[in-house]
């Protein structure tokens, strides 16, 4: 799926930094259905 690409990416680019101590990742509000990425998306 393109949404775990881009977060896996980004949390990589993330860790990579030494300036950096906590990572917090987080969803919106609203139901975990409409949050989550679709099986079909690319």
């Amino acid at each position: 799926m393109k949404a775990v690409r881009e977060v896996s990416a980004a949390l990589r680019e993330l860790d990579e930094r030494e300036e950096i101590d906590v990572i917090i990742i987080s969803r919106g509000g609203g139901s975990s259905r409409t949050c989550c990425p679709s099986p079909t998306s690319s």
